[in-house]
């Protein structure tokens, strides 16, 4: 199983992953799957410094571009897996913001409709995109502000 994560890893990381991990989630009774790939693209500091009062037309951009690239490394996830005779699912960006889990942790954290209103007020004021996006979660969360200080944009 190491060597797998390990040519995994490598596959992720030569295509564009910042990170790649490996999770046990048998606990989690997902639909018999005991194992998940984590996968995650770095957003560029200066977008996200910008982003203090809202979206920018870069934030959004890069949203864009970096949720297509995680979803081509899932799918490419899934391939290696799959051909290696493994049972995979790409969670995709889209499928993983609709899971039910994922829906379950956010609700306990924040008020999902007072935020997702707000959002959409102020990404049409600010981009004129009628989207759900902010950024604010990125901006403010302390592990984004660790990477900032680190290249200098704090």
């Amino acid at each position: 199983m190491k060597i797998l994560t390990s040519e995994l890893s490598s596959l992720l990381y030569n295509e564009g992953a910042s990170l790649a991990g490996f999770g046990d989630i048998s606990a989690l009774g997902h639909d018999g799957y005991t194992s998940c790939v984590a996968l995650a693209v770095k957003i560029p500091a200066g977008v996200i410094a910008g982003i203090k009062d809202g979206p920018t037309r870069e934030y959004f951009d890069q949203y864009r571009t970096l949720n297509s690239r995680l979803d081509s490394l899932a799918k490419l996830a899934d391939k290696y897996l799959s051909e290696r005779g493994h049972r995979a699912l790409a969670q995709t960006t889209t499928a993983v913001a609709e899971s039910a889990g994922y829906r379950t942790s956010r609700e306990s954290l924040v008020d999902v409709e007072a935020c997702r209103s707000s959002a959409r007020a102020l990404a049409w004021e600010r981009i004129e995109e009628h989207i759900t996006l902010c950024g604010k979660c990125i901006e403010i969360c302390p592990h984004t502000r660790t990477y900032l200080k680190k290249e200098n944009v704090l």
